[in-house]
């Protein structure tokens, strides 16, 4: 199996979306499969709660060069 190449964003580009589910606040990051919905609350989901303030400073640094690169002019 060949894995599908991605596409660099592009507003022109069929699929120009990002899939990160993630939430830092205060010292702690949550991540995982968990949709962040009330439709979730009904499905079976993976939630990863990191409570750790390194790890949670790199993860809103990476927020952060999301925003920068992918923020709209």
């Amino acid at each position: 199996m060949v894995a599908k190449p991605s596409l660099t964003y592009s507003p022109q580009n069929a699929h120009n979306f990002m899939h990160n589910k993630l939430v830092v606040a205060d010292g702690t990051v949550v991540t995982g499969s968990f949709n962040l919905s009330n439709h979730a609350l009904n499905n079976a989901e993976n939630v990863l709660l990191i409570r750790d303030e390194a790890a949670a400073e790199a993860y809103a640094n990476y927020i952060g060069r999301l925003v920068a690169i992918y923020a709209r002019p």
